[in-house]
């Protein structure tokens, strides 16, 4: 009984955290700060944002 109750454990811990996960589809957007032109990345977790902003000359692709 205690390898059947982990692997139920185990399989529910696993759809958690697949569905708590992060979307790695980024939005690009642009926007001007002290004269200086930048680039920033959004992606989504749930509700959330998640910004970052890469250094400059970096370039991504968006592609799925």
């Amino acid at each position: 009984m205690t390898a059947r109750s982990t692997i139920i454990l185990l399989i529910l811990t696993t759809a958690l955290a697949v569905k708590g996960g992060i979307d790695l589809t980024p939005v690009s957007n642009d926007y001007v700060a002290e004269g200086i032109k930048h680039q920033q990345l959004t992606f989504h977790q749930d509700k959330q944002r998640i910004e970052y902003e890469p250094p400059s000359g970096w370039k991504f692709d968006a592609s799925a």
